[in-house]
């Protein structure tokens, strides 16, 4: 369980870190990035885990834990965007784009779990 803790964390860091190398040009973006991300992805990680094991305890319906389980998902990754874009918005990108790019990095990143788990390493 915890390897696979650290290879989201590690594909996160991986995606995001590039795609900010390539919008912004400039590696202490993608140093703010990794900082981000070493303040969210944790965290994120953690509740959604335990969201899963909440789901198993009380026996939810297939259908139900599944509906439950993306709900979930697209809160805390809401609630990530909005904390990295505060972040970035405090670094001294305009609100609007620090928005813009925390949605944009947090969807490439997403995008990329999707993939890596429809075909695992592991």
């Amino acid at each position: 369980m915890v390897w696979i803790l650290i290879f989201c964390f590690a594909l996160t860091v991986a995606v995001e870190g590039a795609a900010m190398l390539v919008v912004c040009r400039n590696r202490k973006c993608v140093y703010y990035s990794f900082l981000c991300n070493l303040l969210t992805n944790p965290l994120a990680q953690l509740l959604l885990l335990a969201w899963v094991f909440a789901l198993e305890a009380f026996g939810t319906p297939k259908p139900a834990s599944v509906f439950a389980y993306y709900g979930f998902v697209a809160v805390i990754e809401i609630a990530v965007i909005c904390a990295e874009a505060f972040v970035y918005k405090r670094l001294g990108f305009p609100a609007r784009r620090a928005l813009l790019l925390s949605a944009l990095l947090n969807a490439l990143s997403y995008g990329a779990g999707l993939i890596a788990f429809r075909f695992p390493p592991f």
